[in-house]
């Protein structure tokens, strides 16, 4: 009868980092925002992005899907910063 050594017995476990608590942003670090859209949501926003792109006028650079979500977002929140009537 053959006997097999336990390969991993003489390994010490690694111990893993703590995890506690997400670290504190500095004021004014940019964050990196993730969500998932609708397919409806991402063919909007190419939409968008294609007619940013056209009011650029020619020779301009393309806008990305990323940047006409920082455009829309920017100007939705300054519409909604005026004050209300």
């Amino acid at each position: 009868m053959l006997t097999m050594e336990n390969s991993h017995r003489h390994l010490k476990s690694t111990k893993l980092p703590d995890v506690g608590r997400p670290r504190t942003r500095p004021p004014g670090e940019d964050t990196i925002l993730s969500f998932k859209v609708s397919d409806a949501t991402v063919k909007a926003l190419d939409a968008e992005a294609a007619r940013m792109t056209v009011e650029r006028g020619p020779g301009a650079s393309k806008v990305s899907r990323t940047e006409a979500v920082k455009v829309i977002l920017a100007k939705w929140l300054a519409d909604r910063s005026k004050p209300r009537q």
